[in-house]
């Protein structure tokens, strides 16, 4: 009896390749998808909240997604060090891309997201909502997996200012006084630090309790030899300024950006330290 050897060696052929198939489809993509999930880590000092599985964000979208019972102990733990430590303030910054839609009432995703975390951590965790503050940034270089967002927000812990809770008015704390904010050698990207994020808090209330203030943003650099360029890198360090104010909720017309070249230089340039004294903004806030 004859057989057709040819045609079952291509049947078992096709079957082996449909078997791996399906195996890395459905048994080693899963597992690659859940690997790529970044996990949860909160730190401040000794404390540390952790979890193997972070929370996440729909694409444009501002509730959180924390349904894990590793994700919910955690949040409970950052609300009793938050309700434990009075010389504590929580400051959850959201993060959003420019290309997102907001959908919501607040200024943009960002902020959204932030409250939204705050709300999460306050009416189901018990955390006192009064020693947490939100903000929101956007970020270009975010990476969405799946069309979701993870770890979204923020969370960082710093000493709280004397006026923490109440409404700030910056003629007090502040006496109106110029902000300088340094860049490192030819960076014209500034990190948010806690400081920085403080400051952007204050000068947020104090625009809102006295409308028709204007934010001057005047970009300095150090002497690099040619006048037209010092010009343009110092209005080019403003406006990346001005554009981090902007996705902070700051309104188009309170922000403006002004290039001062290298005209007032805080240091000589013999000054082994000038270069990073010299790049720099200065925030002045002009009340009508």
């Amino acid at each position: 009896m004859r057989t057709n050897a040819p045609l079952y060696g291509i049947l078992a052929a096709v079957w082996i390749l449909a078997g791996t198939w399906i195996f890395s489809k459905f048994i080693c993509g899963s597992s690659v998808a859940n690997s790529a999930i970044p996990a949860l880590s909160v730190e401040d000092g000794l404390f540390k909240a952790t979890a193997p599985e972070t929370f996440y964000f729909n694409e444009n979208a501002a509730a959180p997604n924390a349904e894990s019972t590793e994700l919910k102990e955690s949040f409970a733990k950052i609300a009793t060090y938050v309700n434990a430590n009075s010389d504590k303030q929580l400051t959850l910054v959201g993060l959003y891309d420019k290309d997102e839609a907001n959908p919501t009432e607040y200024e943009n995703l960002g902020v959204a997201r932030a409250e939204s975390m705050k709300k999460l951590l306050n009416l189901v965790h018990g955390a006192d909502e009064s020693r947490i503050l939100t903000s929101g940034a956007s970020n270009d270089s975010l990476i969405y997996i799946n069309n979701r967002l993870y770890n979204g927000v923020t969370f960082t812990f710093v000493e709280p200012t004397e006026n923490f809770g109440q409404t700030v008015s910056m003629s007090d704390e502040m006496d109106m006084t110029p902000e300088d904010w340094t860049f490192s050698g030819n960076n014209i990207d500034l990190d948010v630090t806690p400081e920085i994020q403080h400051y952007l808090d204050k000068l947020r209330s104090y625009l809102s309790n006295n409308p028709g203030s204007v934010i001057e943003v005047n970009g300095h650099v150090a002497a690099s030899g040619s006048a037209s360029q010092d010009d343009r890198e110092s209005l080019n360090r403003a406006s990346k300024v001005r554009r981090l104010l902007r996705n902070n909720g700051f309104k188009s017309a309170e922000v403006v950006a002004i290039g001062n070249g290298s005209e007032s230089p805080i240091l000589d340039s013999d000054d082994p330290e000038a270069e990073d004294e010299n790049n720099r903004v200065v925030i002045t806030v002009r009340t009508k």
